[in-house]
């Protein structure tokens, strides 16, 4: 069984990132390579990559689902709509105290109002939406994108298009996959143009990925099921690079467990579309395991970085994440990142 606390760590605040970085591929780049670590800059990570590598990207973008309501028996409490279940239900983490089903919200002043229908798990409750319009036109309109609680020093004029990755394409996650986020168009055409092609897949990240594990054993962490697609021209193509020996990089722990999810029993990719509630944590045998992994330095006890300890192992990861701090590494969606390979 595994120890939870093991995965627990202390962090100075002054080292969660509150805001991104003007250029976002300057962010600094820690290189783990087995126990041998060097410190560059993401830009440099092409240096890293090879002619015939196959570079994943997680072209998922962020909804505009969060908005604010006050409870009809008074106090504010934040809303975070997940999933519509059907027409005006839908399944939404709600933050806030004394909530219980037949509450109702009166959502941004009047916008809309919800109502409480049961609770399905801590935090997340079925919903009923009140509106003349669909969820969906008030989340396009009128919603705001969920940044993460730790980041609490963003100004009005704050820019949330730098909580999409560049290359962001189909609606659908509740946060960012934030090992894209270092990437820019000039930075992807020179990896293109030395020789490595650059594949996308789509992982909706859902609210699984990111809550705390609350239970003592991550065995049952009651993984949300987030939606998926990997082409069969995309599956076609990593399988070919590696029965041609060439590597694979994984970029953040959405395309991780999207690989995984559409691996066979004999390493091969297969063409996906629909929902998968896996969780990789440590002791999991890999099917498809990437050559190399790009992820960002996540928060305790999470299930990134479980997911991330998996991968290269547990004290290689946390001994890694020591020397970040000492070498005053950025941490969480707007910090810095890791570059894991053999």
């Amino acid at each position: 069984m595994i120890n939870l606390e093991q995965y627990n760590f202390i962090l100075p605040e002054k080292y969660i990132a509150q805001t991104p970085l003007e250029q976002r591929d300057t962010s600094k780049l820690l290189i783990l390579k087995g126990k041998k670590i060097q410190h560059k800059l993401f830009h440099e990570i092409i240096h890293e990559m090879n002619e015939g590598d196959i570079l994943i990207l997680n072209d998922s973008k962020v909804i505009a689902a969060r908005f604010n309501g006050i409870k009809e028996t008074g106090g504010m409490v934040s809303l975070l709509f997940l999933k519509e279940i059907e027409p005006f239900k839908w399944q939404c983490l709600i933050k806030g105290k004394k909530l219980r089903p037949k509450i109702k919200i009166i959502v941004e002043n009047g916008l809309f109002e919800v109502e409480i229908l049961k609770q399905i798990r801590e935090g997340i409750f079925l919903t009923q939406i009140f509106s003349k319009v669909s969820m969906k036109d008030l989340i396009n309109n009128f919603g705001k994108i969920p940044i993460p609680n730790y980041i609490k020093k963003l100004d009005k004029k704050f820019n949330y298009n730098k909580y999409q990755t560049v290359f962001a394409k189909y609606e659908g996650s509740i946060a960012a996959p934030t090992a894209g986020l270092h990437f820019t168009n000039k930075l992807l055409s020179k990896i293109s143009k030395k020789g490595v092609k650059v594949e996308y897949i789509t992982l909706h990240v859902g609210v699984g990925l990111i809550l705390k594990i609350h239970v003592n054993n991550p065995k049952d962490y009651p993984m949300e099921p987030e939606y998926l697609e990997i082409e069969r021209d995309v599956a076609d193509s990593i399988n070919n690079a590696r029965e041609a020996g060439n590597r694979i990089i994984a970029v953040g722990t959405t395309t991780l467990k999207s690989l995984e999810a559409a691996s066979n029993n004999k390493g091969k990719i297969e063409q996906i579309k629909g929902y998968s509630d896996l969780f990789i944590f440590p002791g999991y045998n890999f099917k498809f395991k990437p050559d190399g992994f790009l992820t960002n330095f996540h928060l305790p006890k999470s299930p990134p970085l479980l997911m991330a300890a998996a991968y290269v192992g547990t004290s290689e990861l946390l001994n890694a994440y020591q020397v970040a701090i000492k070498n005053k590494y950025r941490f969480y969606s707007f910090g810095d990142a890791m570059f894991i390979t053999s």
